[in-house]
């Protein structure tokens, strides 16, 4: 168990108690070598009122990984998006692609996105099949899952949504030089899980997710972990 005090706050909030979250103790598990954060109040907390950027993670990378994602399988044409994160590489993957269908979580009309922060959720929503009225080719879930202590539900659910020779892609951030040089720009307390590569191998193997390809993107303080797999 290993203890850190906050430092990702950049505003204003206190809990229904009263307590500043600004004094509030991270305290982090280990299991098969990922850190996780225990259990602490809802994600909506921490969600600032006017709520987050939209520019966040690098995206210099996408084109290269929508054309790594066609060559494997060219045939995709559904494609699930979780939230305003996966806009971008779906819409590289429709410009190489004019036949693909961006379908959203919420199944709604096609090319729309899920224009949605994962604070807006509780965790047990995202497990839901309410919504969901297809089987798709792939399924993208970008800088995402890192926000849910429930991601082996998660992932569970995804492969449901699947058709039998789908694919998933997964991008959460490396965190790395956090975990290794205690660099406390990697610590936000609205992300429960800590990726290394490492632990994004063990964690999605242990699963059942067959990885296609891993790659670390980036070098900058932005350095993200990027996954095609085919769930078993």
């Amino acid at each position: 168990m290993i203890n850190f005090s906050n430092t990702g706050r950049l505003y204003e909030r206190k809990y229904e108690d009263g307590q500043d979250i600004n004094r509030f103790g991270i305290t982090f598990r280990e299991h098969n070598l990922l850190l996780s954060q225990d259990i602490h109040p809802a994600l909506k907390v921490f969600r600032p009122d006017n709520g987050w950027s939209k520019s966040n993670e690098p995206e210099e990378h996408l084109e290269k990984i929508a054309k790594d994602i066609l060559y494997i399988n060219p045939n995709i044409e559904m494609i699930l998006c979780f939230s305003y994160k996966d806009k971008s590489l779906a819409n590289q993957l429709k410009l190489l692609k004019e036949t693909v269908v961006i379908d959203s979580l919420t199944g709604e009309s096609t090319d729309s996105i899920l224009d949605s922060s994962p604070e807006d959720l509780e965790e047990n929503e995202l497990t839901d099949e309410i919504g969901i009225y297809n089987k798709y080719d792939l399924i993208l879930c970008r800088h995402y899952i890192e926000h849910f202590h429930s991601y082996i539900s998660i992932c569970d659910a995804m492969r449901k949504w699947l058709n039998s020779e789908g694919l998933i892609y997964i991008e959460v951030p490396d965190c790395s030089k956090f975990i290794n040089q205690a660099n406390p720009l990697f610590l936000w307390e609205q992300h429960r899980l800590y990726f290394t590569p490492q632990s994004f191998f063990i964690t999605f193997i242990s699963m059942d997710y067959k990885p296609v390809w891993i790659k670390s993107i980036g070098e900058d303080i932005e350095p993200s972990i990027c996954g095609l797999f085919e769930p078993l």
